[in-house]
């Protein structure tokens, strides 16, 4: 997460932005180029809840989030006239290998982590209904 800003390297600093909002940008507009020719389809973004709470010492996490729930905005209004629908996800911390190990004492149940198979069930429940929500952000929050 790298820290308050005064300990956040350029290092980490573009590594959280690559991560999150980079290959964001790359996947959605890959995926758009070809829905703009179909004229449909359905893009969901994966933001977090930091995106909206911006914690201190998690800055170039949080506003590389951020980032990511702006750019779905951005799509959401660019593909209305293609019926291309974009919604983003706010999952607060998922339960994942990775964050198991990055946060060994947390007890993922107790703290109300995200599973992954939940998030995937919204994501599904989205684009089977075909609800028309683009340009929404949907929480997904455990425990609160």
């Amino acid at each position: 997460m790298a820290g308050d800003i005064s300990e956040t390297s350029l290092d980490d600093w573009n590594r959280m932005f690559d991560l999150n909002l980079r290959t964001t940008f790359l996947c959605a507009r890959e995926a758009f180029r070809i829905m703009k020719k179909q004229k449909s389809g359905y893009i969901i973004t994966v933001s977090s809840k930091q995106a909206l709470a911006l914690p201190a010492g998690m800055g170039a996490y949080a506003l590389s989030k951020g980032g990511v729930l702006g750019f779905a905005e951005l799509l959401a209004k660019e593909g209305k006239e293609y019926n291309i629908s974009v919604a983003t996800i706010l999952p607060s911390t998922i339960d994942t290998e990775a964050n198991r190990q990055s946060m060994p004492k947390t007890d993922p149940d107790e703290a109300g982590w995200v599973k992954p198979e939940e998030i995937a069930n919204v994501m599904l429940a989205l684009i089977k209904e075909e609800m028309p929500i683009s340009g929404t952000a949907i929480k997904i929050y455990g425990k609160v």
